[in-house]
């Protein structure tokens, strides 16, 4: 398929190009610039472990406030999605906090410099192995395999 070259009147500008909030730019206000808003929700979800016992553990991203969470979410009804002792302790000892007004177990991103550039990338990744970690934990008590990943590395089945 061949590429439409643009004439120069049809080139986007920096300021047409932007989308605006939900919807286009009100037309009675040619001057009005947009914002761009994400449309994934805060924070999002990105991996799901099923924990064995009527629980799911759930490892959330949130971008807008570089943070990862952890939820332990009830899959049956009545099954109560609080972690045991030993769980809350694992999660403390590795420097996650407890929200209740978000129900779910932070850990904050670390800030990426000039001298550490991958840093917000390294403690994403390690929060990823201490989340698999515990879900492996759990699983293990409960009687079930490891999940298909451990600490990055694939776990034969």
């Amino acid at each position: 398929m061949a590429k439409k070259k643009l004439a120069a009147a049809e080139t986007p500008d920096a300021e047409t190009s932007l989308p605006a909030t939900g919807e286009a730019a009100q037309a009675d206000d040619p001057n009005q610039k947009g914002e761009w808003v994400s449309k994934l929700p805060e924070p999002h979800g990105r991996h799901g472990i099923d924990l064995g016992d009527g629980r799911r553990l759930v490892l959330l991203l949130s971008r807008r406030w570089h943070q990862n969470m952890i939820q332990f979410l009830p899959t049956k009804e009545g099954v109560d999605p609080r972690p045991s002792k030993e769980d809350t302790e694992f999660l403390k000892q590795n420097g996650w906090t407890w929200r209740p007004q978000e129900k779910g177990w932070t850990r904050q991103l670390e800030k990426s410099s000039e001298e550490t550039r991958f840093a917000r990338a390294y403690s994403d990744r390690d929060a990823e192995d201490q989340f698999v970690t515990l879900a492996n934990t759990i699983r293990a008590r409960n009687g079930l395999e490891p999940t298909a990943y451990s600490f990055g590395q694939e776990v034969s089945r």
